[in-house]
């Protein structure tokens, strides 16, 4: 997932220097890639319970475009992108970390 995610907002940022739409297509590459594989699998997308998982590939997209701005060293933006998206994913798997459910009043 940190792959995707530092990889896809890489690329766009690339191709069009729109910081935001990079980092929206970061997520969307991250998150895309754990559905279609969730689907292949038949369970249901992790992206739809209660996980950390888009926030995760948030951060990992926007260390990478720290790179891309030269805010951190470009050569290590994207290890490190890999790396945050990665161990927050794992922390939250291991320490069963949730954000807040969407409450209805209905």
């Amino acid at each position: 997932m940190g792959f995707f995610s530092a990889f896809g907002a890489h690329k766009v940022y690339q191709h069009i220097h729109n910081i935001e739409l990079a980092i929206l297509l970061g997520i969307v590459t991250a998150v895309g890639g754990g559905l279609i594989r969730d689907i292949l699998l038949g369970r249901v997308p992790v992206v739809l319970t209660k996980e950390i998982y888009a926030s995760a590939a948030l951060l990992g997209a926007a260390v990478q475009l720290f790179g891309e701005v030269h805010i951190i060293n470009p050569r290590v933006s994207p290890w490190l992108a890999i790396a945050l998206c990665t161990l927050i994913r794992m922390l939250s798997l291991k320490y069963k970390w949730n954000l807040p459910a969407i409450k209805t009043n209905t």
